[in-house]
């Protein structure tokens, strides 16, 4: 398999106490997965994509949906859409509440949801070769 250079850009949004977004770039997955490890619990939409800007290719995007509880809601899309799952959270939780990139308040069922930290972990799995983290379950 032919080698790829992969450039990251990672767009976070907050809400509070004014909604704010900036924008980053890395071409090293450890510099990704160091930044996501610095960014404290809070409202938040983080954005990354993987990108080969020599051959014009989006390889996938991963969503991290963070409320100010600890609470993540994960989406990946790549060619489609994946939303993982915690094995053991069983169905009846309630929902969960984020903001997307917008401002706008969206709901998943709470067993749609992972803890903050679990998320970072996803992403940080994912970085290298978009692989999809064998501790969750994905649809």
């Amino acid at each position: 398999m032919a080698s790829r250079t992969v450039t990251y850009r990672v767009e976070t949004t907050t809400f509070h106490p004014v909604a704010e977004s900036k924008i980053e770039t890395y071409s090293d997955p450890s510099h990704v997965a160091a930044f996501v490890r610095s960014l404290p619990v809070a409202d938040r939409v983080l954005f990354v994509a993987a990108l080969d800007l020599d051959e014009g290719v989006d390889y996938g995007n991963f969503y991290l949906f963070t409320n100010a509880t600890g609470v993540a809601h994960i989406m990946v899309h790549e060619h489609r859409e994946f939303l993982p799952r915690e094995r053991t959270v069983p169905d009846g939780g309630g929902d969960a509440t984020f903001f997307d990139e917008g401002g706008e308040e969206f709901t998943v069922p709470r067993v749609m949801t992972t803890s903050h930290h679990r998320g970072a972990a996803a992403l940080e799995y994912w970085l290298p070769d978009q692989s999809q983290w064998p501790e969750l379950q994905w649809e």
